[in-house]
Protein backbone atom coordinates (compact mmCIF):
# COMPACT_ATOMS: atom_id res chain seq x y z
CA UNK A 1 0.00 0.00 0.00
CA UNK A 2 1.38 3.47 -0.89
CA UNK A 3 2.09 6.28 1.43
CA UNK A 4 0.16 9.76 0.71
CA UNK A 5 2.69 12.10 0.36
CA UNK A 6 1.28 15.41 -0.07
CA UNK A 7 3.25 19.25 0.83
CA UNK A 8 0.99 21.44 -1.33
CA UNK A 9 -0.92 22.68 1.81
CA UNK A 10 0.62 23.77 5.56
CA UNK A 11 -0.96 22.17 7.92
CA UNK A 12 -0.68 20.68 11.58
CA UNK A 13 -1.89 17.12 11.93
CA UNK A 14 -4.28 16.08 8.89
CA UNK A 15 -7.98 15.93 8.81
CA UNK A 16 -7.83 12.53 10.84
CA UNK A 17 -5.74 13.68 13.70
CA UNK A 18 -7.46 17.30 13.76
CA UNK A 19 -11.43 15.61 14.19
CA UNK A 20 -9.37 13.19 17.04
CA UNK A 21 -8.61 16.39 18.90
CA UNK A 22 -12.19 17.48 18.47
CA UNK A 23 -13.52 14.17 19.50
CA UNK A 24 -11.55 14.24 22.63
CA UNK A 25 -11.94 17.72 23.50
CA UNK A 26 -16.24 17.19 23.13
CA UNK A 27 -16.11 14.20 25.09
CA UNK A 28 -14.31 16.27 28.15
CA UNK A 29 -16.08 19.65 27.80
CA UNK A 30 -18.72 20.64 30.47
CA UNK A 31 -22.38 20.57 29.12
CA UNK A 32 -22.11 24.28 29.82
CA UNK A 33 -19.55 25.06 27.69
CA UNK A 34 -20.56 22.65 25.45
CA UNK A 35 -23.67 23.95 24.66
CA UNK A 36 -22.51 27.78 24.09
CA UNK A 37 -20.09 26.73 21.71
CA UNK A 38 -22.74 24.76 19.84
CA UNK A 39 -24.94 27.69 19.83
CA UNK A 40 -21.36 30.15 18.78
CA UNK A 41 -21.57 27.45 15.94
CA UNK A 42 -24.76 27.32 14.42
CA UNK A 43 -24.86 23.64 16.04
CA UNK A 44 -21.92 22.68 14.92
CA UNK A 45 -19.41 21.18 17.39
CA UNK A 46 -15.59 20.80 17.93
CA UNK A 47 -15.48 17.68 15.78
CA UNK A 48 -17.51 19.51 12.82
CA UNK A 49 -15.20 22.61 12.24
CA UNK A 50 -11.69 20.80 13.85
CA UNK A 51 -10.11 21.56 9.92
CA UNK A 52 -11.68 25.04 9.17
CA UNK A 53 -8.92 26.95 9.36
CA UNK A 54 -7.20 24.68 6.79
CA UNK A 55 -9.50 23.78 4.48
CA UNK A 56 -11.31 27.51 4.51
CA UNK A 57 -8.95 30.59 6.34
CA UNK A 58 -5.72 29.20 5.02
CA UNK A 59 -6.71 29.04 1.26
CA UNK A 60 -8.93 32.24 1.66
CA UNK A 61 -5.98 34.13 2.89
CA UNK A 62 -2.25 33.38 2.10
CA UNK A 63 -0.84 35.29 5.17
CA UNK A 64 -2.54 32.54 7.36
CA UNK A 65 -0.78 29.40 6.83
CA UNK A 66 1.93 30.83 9.20
CA UNK A 67 -0.12 31.16 12.00
CA UNK A 68 0.20 27.24 12.45
CA UNK A 69 3.85 27.45 13.07
CA UNK A 70 6.33 28.78 16.34
CA UNK A 71 9.73 28.91 14.34
CA UNK A 72 12.35 28.57 16.89
CA UNK A 73 16.48 29.39 17.16
CA UNK A 74 17.95 26.32 17.28
CA UNK A 75 17.41 25.31 21.32
CA UNK A 76 15.13 22.91 23.17
CA UNK A 77 14.41 26.01 25.36
CA UNK A 78 10.91 27.93 24.35
CA UNK A 79 12.92 31.48 23.91
CA UNK A 80 10.78 32.70 21.10
CA UNK A 81 7.14 33.71 22.03
CA UNK A 82 6.21 36.12 19.59
CA UNK A 83 7.07 36.48 15.60
CA UNK A 84 7.25 40.37 15.86
CA UNK A 85 9.13 40.50 11.96
CA UNK A 86 6.04 38.96 10.78
CA UNK A 87 3.36 41.05 12.40
CA UNK A 88 3.21 38.15 15.18
CA UNK A 89 1.24 36.37 12.86
CA UNK A 90 2.61 33.21 14.27
CA UNK A 91 1.15 30.30 16.58
CA UNK A 92 1.48 31.62 20.44
CA UNK A 93 0.38 35.14 19.44
CA UNK A 94 -2.57 33.79 17.46
CA UNK A 95 -3.26 31.41 20.05
CA UNK A 96 -3.83 34.23 22.85
CA UNK A 97 -5.46 36.73 20.17
CA UNK A 98 -8.02 34.47 19.65
CA UNK A 99 -8.28 33.35 23.44
CA UNK A 100 -8.72 37.12 24.42
CA UNK A 101 -11.17 37.96 21.77
CA UNK A 102 -13.61 34.97 22.97
CA UNK A 103 -12.80 36.03 26.76
CA UNK A 104 -13.83 39.58 26.41
CA UNK A 105 -10.13 40.66 27.88
CA UNK A 106 -9.14 44.16 27.30
CA UNK A 107 -5.63 43.82 26.02
CA UNK A 108 -3.12 45.33 23.96
CA UNK A 109 -3.22 43.34 21.32
CA UNK A 110 0.06 42.83 19.51
CA UNK A 111 -1.29 41.26 16.76
CA UNK A 112 -1.59 42.81 13.26
CA UNK A 113 -4.28 41.44 10.55
CA UNK A 114 -3.44 42.16 6.80
CA UNK A 115 -6.03 43.59 5.30
CA UNK A 116 -7.78 44.57 8.32
CA UNK A 117 -9.26 41.48 8.28
CA UNK A 118 -12.00 41.18 11.04
CA UNK A 119 -12.61 37.42 12.99
CA UNK A 120 -16.01 37.13 13.59
CA UNK A 121 -16.23 35.13 17.37
CA UNK A 122 -17.46 32.60 15.50
CA UNK A 123 -13.96 32.19 13.46
CA UNK A 124 -12.27 32.76 16.69
CA UNK A 125 -13.69 29.52 18.09
CA UNK A 126 -12.74 27.37 14.58
CA UNK A 127 -9.54 28.99 14.66
CA UNK A 128 -8.49 28.14 18.41
CA UNK A 129 -9.67 24.69 18.16
CA UNK A 130 -7.64 24.56 15.19
CA UNK A 131 -4.66 26.11 16.38
CA UNK A 132 -4.58 24.35 20.09
CA UNK A 133 -4.01 21.12 18.48
CA UNK A 134 -1.40 22.61 16.02
CA UNK A 135 0.50 23.21 19.50
CA UNK A 136 0.79 19.91 19.95
CA UNK A 137 2.07 18.83 16.95
CA UNK A 138 5.95 19.09 17.84
CA UNK A 139 6.99 19.54 14.37
CA UNK A 140 5.37 23.21 14.73
CA UNK A 141 7.95 24.00 16.95
CA UNK A 142 11.22 23.46 15.15
CA UNK A 143 13.65 24.12 14.26
CA UNK A 144 14.37 27.66 12.16
CA UNK A 145 17.65 25.80 10.35
CA UNK A 146 15.54 22.83 9.07
CA UNK A 147 12.56 25.05 8.32
CA UNK A 148 10.74 23.47 11.07
CA UNK A 149 11.60 19.60 9.47
CA UNK A 150 10.77 20.62 5.79
CA UNK A 151 14.26 20.91 4.42
CA UNK A 152 15.32 17.65 6.37
CA UNK A 153 15.12 14.75 3.81
CA UNK A 154 14.06 11.22 5.29
CA UNK A 155 13.13 7.42 4.02
CA UNK A 156 10.13 5.64 5.20
CA UNK A 157 9.03 2.27 4.32
CA UNK A 158 10.53 3.07 1.36
CA UNK A 159 9.28 6.51 0.34
CA UNK A 160 10.94 9.70 0.73
CA UNK A 161 9.74 12.62 2.49
CA UNK A 162 10.71 15.64 4.89
CA UNK A 163 10.52 15.29 8.42
CA UNK A 164 7.98 17.75 8.64
CA UNK A 165 5.67 15.79 6.24
CA UNK A 166 6.14 12.36 8.05
CA UNK A 167 4.73 14.04 11.56
CA UNK A 168 2.64 16.08 10.17
CA UNK A 169 0.64 13.48 7.41
CA UNK A 170 2.25 10.07 6.56
CA UNK A 171 2.56 8.94 10.11
CA UNK A 172 -1.24 9.10 11.00
CA UNK A 173 -2.18 8.18 7.19
CA UNK A 174 -0.15 5.06 8.14
CA UNK A 175 -1.87 4.26 11.57
CA UNK A 176 -5.27 4.94 9.81
CA UNK A 177 -3.94 2.42 7.07
CA UNK A 178 -2.94 -0.24 9.44
CA UNK A 179 -5.32 -0.15 12.41
CA UNK A 180 -8.66 1.25 11.04
CA UNK A 181 -10.94 -0.94 13.63
CA UNK A 182 -8.52 1.07 16.65
CA UNK A 183 -8.56 3.93 14.89
CA UNK A 184 -12.49 4.30 14.99
CA UNK A 185 -12.85 2.34 18.19
CA UNK A 186 -13.52 5.59 20.24
CA UNK A 187 -9.84 5.75 21.81
CA UNK A 188 -10.36 9.17 22.00
CA UNK A 189 -13.27 9.61 24.46
CA UNK A 190 -12.27 11.38 27.74
CA UNK A 191 -12.46 7.82 29.42
CA UNK A 192 -9.15 7.02 28.11
CA UNK A 193 -7.28 10.12 28.99
CA UNK A 194 -8.70 11.15 32.57
CA UNK A 195 -5.47 11.53 34.28
CA UNK A 196 -3.99 13.99 31.53
CA UNK A 197 -7.58 15.63 32.09
CA UNK A 198 -7.13 16.11 35.35
CA UNK A 199 -3.39 17.68 35.08
CA UNK A 200 -4.72 20.21 32.87
CA UNK A 201 -7.43 21.63 34.69
CA UNK A 202 -4.91 21.78 37.74
CA UNK A 203 -2.62 23.76 35.69
CA UNK A 204 -5.09 25.82 33.97
CA UNK A 205 -6.39 26.38 37.52
CA UNK A 206 -2.68 27.25 38.93
CA UNK A 207 -1.51 29.28 35.70
CA UNK A 208 -4.44 30.23 33.58
CA UNK A 209 -3.01 32.13 29.87
CA UNK A 210 0.53 30.95 31.09
CA UNK A 211 -0.40 27.34 30.47
CA UNK A 212 -0.64 27.99 26.47
CA UNK A 213 3.20 28.98 27.00
CA UNK A 214 4.00 25.92 28.69
CA UNK A 215 2.38 23.50 26.51
CA UNK A 216 4.58 24.83 23.69
CA UNK A 217 8.13 24.25 25.88
CA UNK A 218 6.62 20.83 25.89
CA UNK A 219 5.62 20.04 22.54
CA UNK A 220 9.48 21.74 21.52
CA UNK A 221 11.22 19.43 23.79
CA UNK A 222 9.23 16.34 22.61
CA UNK A 223 10.14 17.85 18.72
CA UNK A 224 14.16 18.02 20.10
CA UNK A 225 14.10 14.32 21.35
CA UNK A 226 12.08 12.34 18.43
CA UNK A 227 12.94 14.78 15.48
CA UNK A 228 15.80 18.05 15.60
CA UNK A 229 18.44 15.85 17.86
CA UNK A 230 17.17 12.20 16.90
CA UNK A 231 19.78 10.08 15.98
CA UNK A 232 17.40 8.41 14.05
CA UNK A 233 17.00 11.60 12.25
CA UNK A 234 20.27 13.23 11.76
CA UNK A 235 22.27 10.16 11.10
CA UNK A 236 22.55 10.46 7.82
CA UNK A 237 21.56 12.87 4.91
CA UNK A 238 18.64 11.23 4.21
CA UNK A 239 17.86 8.77 7.04
CA UNK A 240 15.47 5.90 7.24
CA UNK A 241 13.20 6.03 10.02
CA UNK A 242 11.12 2.94 9.50
CA UNK A 243 12.20 1.13 12.81
CA UNK A 244 11.22 4.72 14.73
CA UNK A 245 7.49 4.25 13.68
CA UNK A 246 6.48 2.33 16.97
CA UNK A 247 7.62 5.48 19.11
CA UNK A 248 6.43 7.76 16.70
CA UNK A 249 2.89 6.44 17.10
CA UNK A 250 2.96 5.96 20.92
CA UNK A 251 4.05 10.11 20.99
CA UNK A 252 0.90 10.88 17.94
CA UNK A 253 -1.74 9.73 20.23
CA UNK A 254 -0.47 10.91 23.46
CA UNK A 255 -0.48 14.52 22.09
CA UNK A 256 -3.66 13.83 20.61
CA UNK A 257 -5.29 13.04 23.73
CA UNK A 258 -3.59 15.87 25.25
CA UNK A 259 -4.20 18.26 22.81
CA UNK A 260 -8.03 16.91 23.16
CA UNK A 261 -8.24 17.47 26.77
CA UNK A 262 -6.33 21.26 26.92
CA UNK A 263 -8.88 22.45 24.49
CA UNK A 264 -11.52 21.53 26.73
CA UNK A 265 -10.42 23.13 29.87
CA UNK A 266 -9.71 26.50 27.95
CA UNK A 267 -13.47 26.42 25.92
CA UNK A 268 -14.94 25.51 29.58
CA UNK A 269 -12.90 28.41 31.04
CA UNK A 270 -14.03 31.00 27.79
CA UNK A 271 -17.57 29.16 28.12
CA UNK A 272 -18.91 28.47 31.07
CA UNK A 273 -20.36 32.24 31.63
CA UNK A 274 -22.16 34.03 29.43
CA UNK A 275 -21.27 36.31 27.29
CA UNK A 276 -22.34 38.10 23.72
CA UNK A 277 -20.40 36.27 20.90
CA UNK A 278 -20.46 37.62 17.21
CA UNK A 279 -21.76 35.21 14.56
CA UNK A 280 -21.06 34.87 10.89
CA UNK A 281 -17.46 35.04 9.67
CA UNK A 282 -14.47 37.58 8.04
CA UNK A 283 -15.04 34.94 5.40
CA UNK A 284 -18.07 36.50 3.14
CA UNK A 285 -18.34 34.13 0.06
CA UNK A 286 -20.29 30.87 -0.23
CA UNK A 287 -18.28 27.75 1.07
CA UNK A 288 -18.89 24.59 1.08
CA UNK A 289 -19.61 23.63 5.08
CA UNK A 290 -17.51 21.07 6.19
CA UNK A 291 -18.54 17.75 8.52
CA UNK A 292 -16.74 15.12 9.92
CA UNK A 293 -16.54 12.51 7.67
CA UNK A 294 -18.16 9.19 8.31
CA UNK A 295 -16.86 6.26 9.68
CA UNK A 296 -15.22 4.21 6.77
CA UNK A 297 -18.11 1.96 5.21
CA UNK A 298 -15.57 -0.99 5.10
CA UNK A 299 -15.54 -0.97 8.91
CA UNK A 300 -19.74 -1.46 8.97
CA UNK A 301 -19.02 -4.09 6.78
CA UNK A 302 -16.99 -6.02 8.80
CA UNK A 303 -18.88 -5.56 11.71
CA UNK A 304 -21.73 -7.25 9.80
CA UNK A 305 -19.37 -9.75 8.82
CA UNK A 306 -18.40 -10.36 12.52
CA UNK A 307 -22.37 -10.54 13.57
CA UNK A 308 -23.21 -12.98 10.76
CA UNK A 309 -20.53 -15.28 11.61
CA UNK A 310 -21.23 -15.20 15.33
CA UNK A 311 -24.76 -16.12 14.51
CA UNK A 312 -23.63 -18.64 12.04
CA UNK A 313 -21.07 -20.52 15.06
CA UNK A 314 -24.07 -20.73 17.70
CA UNK A 315 -26.52 -22.35 14.92
CA UNK A 316 -23.52 -24.61 14.83
CA UNK A 317 -22.90 -25.23 17.96
CA UNK A 318 -26.68 -25.63 18.64
CA UNK A 319 -27.17 -27.83 15.98
CA UNK A 320 -23.81 -30.06 17.39
CA UNK A 321 -25.58 -30.21 20.89
CA UNK A 322 -28.97 -31.63 19.57
CA UNK A 323 -27.46 -33.66 17.33
CA UNK A 324 -24.83 -35.81 19.84
CA UNK A 325 -27.38 -34.94 22.71
CA UNK A 326 -29.61 -37.29 20.70
CA UNK A 327 -26.81 -40.03 20.08
CA UNK A 328 -26.01 -39.98 23.88
CA UNK A 329 -29.60 -40.90 24.49
CA UNK A 330 -29.65 -43.74 22.71
CA UNK A 331 -26.74 -45.54 23.86
CA UNK A 332 -28.25 -45.45 27.61
CA UNK A 333 -30.60 -48.36 28.54
CA UNK A 334 -34.23 -48.37 28.09
CA UNK A 335 -37.28 -49.24 31.14
CA UNK A 336 -39.96 -50.88 28.99
CA UNK A 337 -43.28 -51.50 30.28
CA UNK A 338 -43.39 -55.75 31.71
CA UNK A 339 -45.58 -58.08 29.96
CA UNK A 340 -48.43 -60.04 31.19
CA UNK A 341 -46.58 -62.29 32.03
CA UNK A 342 -44.12 -60.69 34.03
CA UNK A 343 -46.50 -59.02 36.12
CA UNK A 344 -48.42 -62.72 36.86
CA UNK A 345 -45.06 -63.46 38.33
CA UNK A 346 -44.37 -60.64 40.24
CA UNK A 347 -48.11 -61.24 41.55
CA UNK A 348 -47.05 -64.84 42.69
CA UNK A 349 -43.88 -63.45 44.49
CA UNK A 350 -45.50 -60.80 46.46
Amino acid sequence: MGLAVCSHHVQAWNKDGHEAVGMTASSASVRAATQHVKSLLDSDDLVDVSFWAHEVADREFDWARQMHFQPQPDTCELTSTTCEADNNLCLLPMIKHFYNQLNKANTTDVVTFPDGTDWSDQDAVKILSNLLADLHQPAHLGFQSWDMGRQKKVKFQGTQMSAYEYWDNVLINTFVQKQPNFWYSGWTHIRHCKADYDKAVEQWREHGEKCFDLWAQESLKIACEQIFQNKLFTGSDVPDISKGYNQAVKIMKEQLLKAGVRTAVVMDALFTDEHQFTHGSAIKQDLPKFHREKQPRHTLLEFGFNAILMFAMLGFFFWLLKRYSGKMAEGLPTHAKPTKTEMANLSKVV
